[in-house]
């Protein structure tokens, strides 16, 4: 990043900075929300989101 101050303060680099993986792929961020039915708990969505083998939790409260 130090490297890019001097085209950050002369505004020819875009703010934020894309996002690239190791393979130099943009990553795309999302922010999904679903509605949920009535009288469901975050209990409840956190124990079917355990069901799912692609997902893990970060720590219990996360």
């Amino acid at each position: 990043m130090i490297g890019c101050a001097p085209s950050i303060a002369t505004g020819t680099t875009p703010w934020p900075p894309p996002l690239r993986n190791s393979d130099g792929d943009e990553i795309a961020l999302h922010d999904i929300r679903f509605p949920l039915a009535k009288g469901v708990t975050q209990k409840t969505v956190a124990a079917r989101l355990d069901t799912v083998s692609g997902l893990r939790s970060e720590s219990r409260t996360f």
